[in-house]
């Protein structure tokens, strides 16, 4: 168990309090468990926590107006349970900078999911604070992007010399690159703060296999690598949010793509493992040194001896999978024998 975290849970129902606080403190957290909404605003007065959990709709004061007290205070990750949610209640959530909103009653692997997600903000830890000087950096680099795309606009127009135009295009061409990065970072700093949200439904993994190789398929012809995609004829049922299952997919296969050498072989399946659904994404690349296939999943992370051979990049993608796989109740792993000898991304989620 890593550190312990200090967590204030709010529930009027006295035997869902019960569960939870019983499961959290399994886990090793320092738990304050309150009855209400208000009790809840003056625990997390008093006892300063990194993270708050609590029931969206008690009677005296309902958790998103909590949240948006407590969070008035601190930045503190917040986690929102309701039996249904509504819409509008997911909207007023999200103003109020809540992270998670799950389905009540949860599942310990659902609960234990979300802290664990919630896990990078807690305490404004070094990853917190670098993607929020990150997303900071990110929103001031945009607001000058639109006005050096309007003057390569301009250099393209009809009447300049071709060679202009030329450099024009090509000034184009990196703007809108680095707006991809910057698009990047933003995301990366939602997901990893838990601010992020799932529209989960129930979907076919096939469905976002596919979706994936099509949107990756332009990297990975650009280094000419070969795609094999190999799915079951029968489908593979996740309750899952299709959009951010996508991205766990790109996110991986673009990732094969920038640390294989060019010509490589890069394979995404997905089968069926009992009660799971397992996506793998493996190449014949570079792979990963002894003791790395955990560091890489934190944010910035790159590999430095292959660095040459890579193609630029953040080191956001590998956390964002981590995080989302996590919302989803899921894992990923890396397994490789080392350099040279390639790398297999394996990512269990629950069938449903």
């Amino acid at each position: 168990m890593r550190n312990r975290l200090k967590i204030v849970l709010a529930d009027d129902d006295g035997a869902a309090r019960d569960r939870l606080s019983g499961w959290l403190a399994q886990l090793g957290h320092e738990v304050t468990a309150v009855a209400g909404g208000r009790a809840l605003v003056g625990a997390f007065a008093d006892s300063d926590p990194d993270l708050v959990i609590s029931d969206a709709g008690m009677p005296d004061l309902d958790g998103v107006t909590a949240a948006t007290a407590v969070r008035r205070r601190a930045p503190v990750p917040v986690i929102l349970l309701s039996g249904e949610w509504e819409p509008d209640q997911l909207e007023r959530a999200a103003a109020a900078g809540v992270g998670w909103c799950l389905a009540k009653p949860p599942t310990p692997l659902e609960l234990v999911a979300a802290v664990e997600a919630a896990r990078p903000a807690a305490r404004g830890g070094p990853d917190a604070r670098r993607a929020a000087f990150l997303v900071t950096l990110a929103h001031e680099l945009r607001n000058q992007l639109a006005p050096l795309a309007s003057y390569a606009g301009v250099l393209q127009l009809p009447g300049h010399e071709a060679a202009v135009r030329d450099l024009g295009a090509k000034i184009d061409a990196c703007l809108r690159r680095m707006a991809g990065l910057l698009d990047q970072a933003y995301d990366a700093d939602q997901v990893c703060r838990g601010t992020a949200r799932l529209a989960r439904r129930r979907v076919d993994a096939r469905d976002a296999v596919a979706r994936a190789a099509e949107t990756a398929r332009p990297t990975l012809d650009a280094g000419r690598h070969e795609l094999v995609v190999r799915v079951p004829p029968a489908p593979l049922w996740l309750h899952a949010d299709p959009d951010r299952l996508e991205q766990v997919l790109v996110n991986l296969l673009t990732n094969a793509a920038k640390y294989t050498p060019d010509g490589g072989r890069v394979e995404v399946a997905a089968e069926a493992d009992g009660g799971e659904v397992v996506l793998t994404v493996r190449d014949n690349g570079v792979g990963v040194p002894p003791g790395q296939a955990e560091a890489i999943f934190e944010l910035f992370a790159q590999l430095p001896d292959t660095l040459s051979r890579s193609k630029g990049g953040l080191g956001v993608g590998l956390a964002v999978v981590r995080e989302l796989v996590a919302l989803h109740g899921g894992t990923v792993r890396c397994h490789s024998d080392g350099p040279g000898t390639g790398s297999a991304f394996v990512v269990r989620l629950p069938a449903g």
